[in-house]
Formats: C-alpha cells, structure tokens, sequence
C-alpha cells in the first residue's frame, strides 16, 4: 500500500528533511508503508561539495 499526503502551504525544509527520513527508517523498519508527499519548501540553492566560495553568490549568508 501506498500513502499519500498534500500538504498546503510551504513546509520548511529542515522539517520535510527530517520527516522523510524517519519515514524511510520505518519503512526500512516494516512499520510503514511507503509514502508520496507532495509539499513545497522555501527556494533553496545546493552548492554541493565541490563550490568555491567564488561560486556562491553571497558566501556568508546563513544556512539557516
């Protein structure tokens, strides 16, 4: 069985981050089914491991 929720409105990413990963744990576990999630999070940008700080666009802003 597969679970569904929408959510309206913008959930934060930190909080959809780690709600999905207690969900994969759970799956993993056999104690949930497995889940599609439709959400939107704010605009967010992914440097990734190999940005410079010459890549960024403003370097010093918080990752908060």
């Amino acid at each position: 069985m597969v679970q569904w929720i929408i959510t309206e409105g913008l959930t934060g990413y930190e909080k959809a981050v780690t709600d999905m990963e207690a969900r994969a744990d759970a799956i993993a576990r056999g104690e949930a089914d497995e889940l599609i999630w439709l959400l939107e999070h704010p605009p967010l940008y992914t440097a990734g491991t190999s940005a410079e700080a010459t890549d960024l666009r403003d370097p010093d802003r918080s990752s908060d």
